[in-house]
Order: structure tokens, then sequence, then C-alpha cells
């Protein structure tokens, strides 16, 4: 008999909603820990609840419950449909057989042979990394062992400690073949399994203490006594898995999605397939339910393009684990279920290229550090879809640093998952492509980010820019929010990750998401650090999400009007990155309180000067001018950090808010631009001629030495650099035939406004009298070039006067033609002889080497 679901109206209006599976996502999360809610694979549709009686809705809620074993696999099915490719589902008899069919001894996690431990060694990577091992491991043999102590309701402190000290010592045993490390490790674990329960309560710490012991127990079969055996065996089964099928209250995560999902699968999986033999059936349904579970997270974590909704630093947390559940799958059953075919996962080693900036810092949005660094997840998962080239040389650096480093005191924690990459590492010093030079996550991401870059040296030109709902997992409260770096700067920072310990030991709801949350009031995670819009200094709406619209390579633009709900009908927010690395960034709001202040603050290590209209950055002898332009005026505001901050907060020394505040028209709408541009970029190189300026933006500059007369040719090497003017502002500049000011022949670049597409041609025109127009008789459309020229790239641009017609021709500096256009010479033209000029408007434009020829 089939489960009855929806038998009135405003259940099935719900039930509708289905296929908005962002509305699916959200009702399912609602019954995990924290509220948080999951991302959806369409763009997310509101789901109509206002005139839902609450006792309706806990009726649906209560049936959705049911029905969620049922929707998972149609979410999965529907993925596979829609996308190609997705995770199979497995059944216990299925990996059962499977087990027996591998019939792995032991090792069967990770490995099968130890040899290719002394293969991974003969790397430059390996060889550094088991020097680092082999210390750690020799300071750890004199440190007694972990107690089990809890900070709050959690002692994930502890497992991660066991963790560190079971991999690192482990590995030395076999690394090295001396018995005192295996020793040591075995002690241990043997008082491990002896605590009287993992903390289920907390179940991460059940999970990283399971793989734990699991991983010892392992590769380390031979060298236990009987008796360590079967205490270890059993502390597996009665403290690991069984309280993961016992605990219904505090397994939320066996559907989450989040990284307790990966970590939590992980260590079940390694714990059972390490002592299979010992209970099967048990064994069999724990790896079953880690396969068919594991989609959920992979989903929304890494669709459609690899970027993590929780930032980079808990991509290493729960991308390490995924990795750890494919290893332990392909070395003992010989599958991984098709799970790294999961939508995005396949890319996602592309994210954590386009995240570390030129500098080596992440863009840290969410609870993240700065410096990540390489680890375990990117040497796994560079072998595991043979791509050595997401292991580029900067962090064939980073590993070999890792390698070299020598920690004194390794007591606690550590870096406790780096000494597995010793199974996966190959020789990465072949050549490697260049990354693109932009990633966007795609607007279905639970958050979507964007990250631009000029190029990949140390001073390069890089944004990165955050949408996304402050309440996903580890959210802040920070949608449309940026970090920037020019000149090898970080100039606008996140502060990111802080100790949670700081907070929760003062007993406040770190993890609650609601408006009024305590999690807003944290000076790291609230909206006052980061680098955002502001209206009244209200806080965001935490339930919304933001949108980004569009991202080209060199612009962002974010859609965030439900982020201000009640204070602004329409808020967008626009990026652009430049060829010389300066920014523009254009917010629009409508609707909007008449008087409100709008403030655009941004968080900065640099000290801050304000010189009339601007702003002037300086760090280690470099600078950034802030400059706005807008039709309102403004103030600029500078406010160090420490003002700013509680009394439970990190002190952010060295910081400060910078910000541009306005007083909004009595229309309720305001356009303002804020402008960001490194000293570097205001340094003309030698030899070239850039007219204008910043303040005055249209300007030209004539050659009186190219005197033009008869039958000519006037050729100029060129380079768009960047935009000077307004958005709304057409934009042009060129090389000219020019008898003064009002009277002239340009073959210029254009750009449209933004609100005409910005699309970019080549026109060739006069002016006579002072007004604009084709020859006489020549229809406008006939003296324009669709190509679309681009921002930092070199031509060779020409214009040229015969006695029939003049002709602008734009070349590649490799010679080939890219547009050409010609006007025919008629009675009454303006122009054809002066003297040759350079004319800009709007467009800042490198000009260099002009001659002339006949």
């Amino acid at each position: 008999m089939g489960m009855k679901l929806f038998n009135r109206p405003a259940e099935k209006q719900l039930m509708v909603q289905m296929f908005d599976l962002n509305a699916v996502f959200r009702l399912h999360a609602a019954d995990q820990a924290f509220g948080f809610h999951m991302a959806g694979l369409l763009p997310p549709v509101k789901i109509a609840t206002k005139n839902i009686k609450s006792r309706k809705m806990k009726i649906f809620r209560n049936r959705f419950r049911a029905a969620k074993p049922f929707l998972a696999s149609l979410l999965i099915a529907f993925a596979a449909a829609v996308f190609g490719a997705a995770p199979r589902e497995t059944t216990p008899d299925e990996v059962r057989q499977l087990f027996e069919r591998n019939s792995p001894e032991h090792p069967r996690l990770f490995l099968r042979d130890f040899g290719i431990l002394e293969q991974a060694r003969q790397t430059p990577s390996g060889a550094a990394l088991s020097g680092r091992i082999l210390h750690e491991a020799g300071k750890m043999l004199e440190y007694p062992v972990v107690e089990r102590t809890l900070i709050g309701t959690q002692m994930l402190h502890v497992s991660r400690t066991v963790l560190y000290r079971v991999n690192t010592l482990t590995l030395a045993c076999r690394l090295s073949g001396e018995r005192r490390y295996a020793d040591r490790a075995i002690r241990e674990m043997r008082n491990a399994a002896a605590f009287p329960d993992w903390n289920p309560q907390h179940f991460l710490d059940v999970a990283e203490m399971t793989l734990a012991l699991s991983f010892g127990y392992d590769w380390l079969y031979d060298l236990l006594s009987s008796d360590d055996r079967k205490a270890i065996e059993e502390a597996i089964v009665a403290k690991g898995l069984l309280p993961s099928w016992e605990n219904r209250s505090g397994n939320w995560w066996i559907r989450g999605a989040s990284n307790w999902n990966q970590v939590c699968h992980a260590g079940m999986a390694a714990g059972s397939l390490a002592v299979f033999e010992k209970n099967p059936e048990l064994a069999a349904r724990t790896v079953a339910r880690a396969v068919n579970n594991l989609p959920i997270a992979l989903r929304a974590s890494y669709f459609p393009r690899g970027a993590y909704p929780e930032g980079p630093m808990y991509w290493s947390y729960g991308t390490d684990f995924t990795a750890v559940l494919l290893a332990v799958l392909t070395s003992s059953l010989g599958t991984e279920f098709d799970l790294s075919r999961a939508p995005g996962f396949a890319e996602t080693g592309e994210y954590m290229l386009a995240v570390r900036a030129p500098s080596g810092l992440a863009f840290n949005y969410a609870d993240s550090v700065g410096d990540i660094g390489t680890g375990f997840a990117q040497v796994f998962l560079a072998g595991h879809f043979d791509r050595p080239d997401w292991i580029p040389p900067r962090m064939q650096e980073d590993l070999l640093s890792a390698g070299a480093y020598r920690r004194e005191d390794v007591s606690k924690e550590g870096n406790r998952m780096l000494p597995l990459a010793m199974i996966f590492f190959r020789d990465y010093r072949r050549p490697v492509r260049e990354a693109p030079r932009t990633y966007f996550s795609g607007n279905e991401a639970a958050v979507p980010v964007a990250m631009l870059r000029t190029g990949w040296e140390p001073e390069a030109g890089y944004l990165g820019v955050k949408a996304g709902s402050p309440s996903w997992p580890h959210g802040h409260m920070d949608a449309g929010s940026f970090v920037y770096e020019a000149d090898g700067v970080r100039w606008a920072q996140e502060i990111g990750w802080n100790n949670y310990d700081n907070f929760l030991s003062r007993g406040m709801k770190l993890w609650n998401t609601e408006q009024d949350s305590d999690r807003w009031k944290i000076f790291c995670i609230g909206p006052f650090s980061h680098n955002i819009l502001l209206i009244d200094g209200q806080l965001q709406a935490a339930k919304h999400k933001a949108h980004i619209l569009e991202c080209t390579e060199n612009s962002v633009v974010v859609e965030l009007s439900d982020l201000y709900e009640g204070r602004a009908d329409r808020v967008t927010r626009s990026f652009r990155l430049n060829p010389d690395r300066s920014v523009d960034i254009t917010d629009r709001v409508a609707g909007v309180r008449p008087g409100s202040v709008l403030r655009r603050q941004m968080l900065t290590g640099a000290a801050a000067t304000v010189e009339q209209s601007e702003l002037l950055l300086t760090e280690n002898g470099k600078q950034l001018r802030l400059s706005v332009d807008s039709p309102v005026p403004g103030t600029w505001k500078i406010t160090e950090t420490k003002e700013l901050e509680a009394e439970w907060d990190t002190p952010n020394r060295g910081r400060r808010i910078v910000a541009y505040e306005q007083a909004v028209p009595a229309d309720g709408r305001l356009i303002s631009t804020v402008h960001l541009v490194p000293g570097s970029t205001q340094e003309i190189p030698a030899g070239v001629i850039s007219p204008g300026s910043a303040e005055k933006w249209a300007a030209t500059h004539e050659l009186p030495e190219f005197a033009l007369e008869g039958e000519f040719t006037f050729e100029c090497k060129v380079r768009p650099v960047r935009s000077r003017a307004p958005e709304k502002v057409w934009k042009n500049g060129g090389v000219a035939v020019c008898r003064d000011e009002r009277n002239y022949f340009l073959f210029s670049f254009c750009e449209a406004p933004a609100a005409s597409g910005g699309r970019r041609f080549l026109e060739l025109k006069q002016q006579k009298d002072g007004r604009w127009g084709a020859a006489d008789g020549i229809a406008p459309g006939e003296h324009r070039s669709d190509f679309r020229w681009e921002y930092g790239t070199d031509y060779r641009m020409s214009i040229a006067v015969s006695r029939t017609a003049v002709t602008g021709t734009l070349r590649t500096m490799d010679g080939n033609e890219a547009a050409k256009i010609t006007v025919p010479r008629t009675p009454g033209e303006a122009v054809t002889s002066g003297r040759a000029a350079l004319r800009v408007s709007g467009l800042q434009i490198y000009f260099s080497e002009p001659e002339r020829s006949r």
C-alpha cells in the first residue's frame, strides 16, 4: 500500500514545490541541527506558506520527514537525468559481495601494498614529507597518552590529537621499519579504546576517533597482540559504528548537507571496512548507508562547478574526508560507486586554484583562514582525476615547505591529514597548463562566488566576490563582499575564521542563524567587518540569498535586493577588474527611504588618509587611491576595528574600516561608483602617451610634428587600459586627423554604457563644426565594426586618407587585420588634412610608436 502524504490543498501546494528542489532541501535541512538550509538544483523559488496554518505545516513536515529516503533517491535520480552522471546506489548485499570478492587482507585502507610508500618517497614532495613525519613521530614517542576531556559538549580536540598521532606514528613505522613507532601508536589506540565513549552527542568526535583507530588497526594489524586487536575491534564497533545507528537525535548528519555528512560517513565507512569480518551485517549496512547518503552533501557542496559553500578552509575539511571515503572504498571493495561523478566534484580542483590569490592567501570567505596551504585532498584529487595541473609550481612549493617544516611542540592536533598524502604523491615536475584567469561557481551553487585575476604573477590584480546567504553553514553576513589584491598587497581583506571556543564558552548561540542571533553580534561574522553595503547601519536579512546575475572575464554583477528586504526595493553591486589591476565597484539602489545613509565599507590593513575627495591607502611602500563617482556628495570615514569590537571578539590589531557614506536623495535612488586604483597604474610607462586623467577623462593630445596633407597614413601602437568614465557614459578613444577642436576625423575604440549592454566596437566618424556624424551620404551603420576589442591588449591602429576615401584599420601585433572601416570622400567633408592627434573620452589608452607614411 502506498503511503499517503498529501490530502489537503495547502499540502498539495507544497508538494508542487518538490520540483523546486531548493524548497525540498530547505525543508529537509529544517530537520537538521542549527537550522541550516541546503541549496537547490534550480534557482530559488519562495514557497507560498503565508496562509498555511502552523498545524497544517506540521502535518506536512512530519510526512515529509517520513518520505525523506524516497526524496533523497529522487534528487539523485533527477541529477543523473539532468546532468548525465551521478553516483550510483548500493545495497548491503552488494557491499558484502564486493568485500568477499576482493577478499582484502590487511592493509586494506588506502593501499594494499606498503611498497607504494617507497615509490612516493622518491618524489620531491614525498622525500620532504617523510622527513617531517619521522621528525614529528620521534617527538611523539615521549608524550603521555591523550586524556578524555571535554570543552563544553565537545571532545573534538581529543579525537583530532589521537588521529594526528596515530596517522603520523603509523606512517613513520611503515616508512622506517622501526617497531618503536608502532608501539607508541598502539599505546595511544589502546588508551582511546578504553574511553567510556567517544562522545556521540557531537558525532564529529566519534567519526575522527573511529578513523584514527581504524587506520592504526589496519596498517599495524600484523604488529598487534590478540588482546589489542580485540580491544580495538570492540571499541570501533561499540563506540563508533553502533552509536551511528542508535543515536537518532544526534545523527542528523546522515542525510545532512554540510561537512558533517562527509566527515561522519568517511569515519564510519573506514571503521566498517577495517573490522568488516567481525560484524559483516553491521559493516555492510554502514558502508551502504555512506555510499547512498554522501551524494546529498556532494551535491550541496560542489554543484555545479566545484565551489565549496563553507569556504576554502572547510573545503579542506570536508574534501579531506570525502577523499578518505573514496580511497578506502576503492582499496577495500574495488569501486567508489561513481561517487566522484557527482556534478561539480570533478571540477573542484579548479576552485582551489582560483580561490588562492597572487599573494598566496586564500579568498577566505565564511569561516576560513587565509593561509590554507596545500593538503591531502588536493594531492588525492590530482591523482584521482589525473590532473597534475591541479598541483602547479606554487602548490608544489607548498608541499616542499610543509615537508621541511619542523615543529618543536607536536603534543596537540597538528595537520592530522597531511601524512596521508604520502600514499598518493607523484612527480609533478612536468610542464602544466596555466589555469583560467576567471572562475565562476555558477549561480546555482549554494553560495555563488566569482574570482577574477589579471594574471598569475605575484603583483597581479585579483578580485574575489561572494553572494549567497548568511544562513548557510559557517556563513557570515557578507553578501556582496569582496577581497582585492594588486601590487602584491591585499587591500580589501576578510577576517574569516575565529576560535569558536571564545563564543561557546560564554554561552553564545553561535550556530543559530535567525535574524536576532548572537552570531551576528560577533565582529568577524556579522556585517560590520565585511566589505559590503549597509543601509542605515542595519543587518542584512539572514534568511535570504544573493545571486550573481552575470560573470564575464573581467566583471561580476550581484543581485542583493532580498538581503535588504524592507529597506530597499532593488540593490545591485557591479564589479569590474581592469587590465591595469584597478577595480570599479558600482552600487545601484532604488526604493530606499529618502535621507537614509548608504555606507560602502572595506576592511584593510593599510594606513589610510583622506585627501580632499579621495582616500589614500599605503602599505609597504605601495599605494591605493579610492575615489567616488556619484551625483550625490558623501564623506569618507576611517574607523579602527578596536572601536567596533566587543569584549568577546578577538582583537584585529592593525586593521581598520574605511567607508564612504551618502544620504539617499528624495527619489530614493542612488548610483555610485568607487574606483580603486593602485599606485602602479598611475605610473605611465616610458615612451607612452596617455591623454587625460581620472579627473579629466576627455582629452586631446596633438602631435604637431606630424603634419598630415595629401595622401598619408598615420599609425600608432595602442593599448586600451581601462574605463575612466561612469558606466552611463559612452566612451571612445583613438587616432585622429584634426583641423581644430570642432573638426576632425576619428578612428576609435568605443564602449557603450552598461544600460546598453556595455558592448565594445570600433568606429570611424567625423566631427564637423562640433557635431558628430558620418561623412555626407554615408549611412551610420557603415562606419562601425563589430570587432570586440579587449582591455590590456596591444594593437596597431591607423587612419589613412587617400584621394577617394578615409580608412581606419586595426591590426593585432602579429600583423593580422582585426577590423577595417572605409568612408568614401565626398564634397563638404570636414577634414582631410591637418595634424595628427590622440583623443580619448572616458577611456585610458596607452599610445606609443607614432609614425606617418605616404
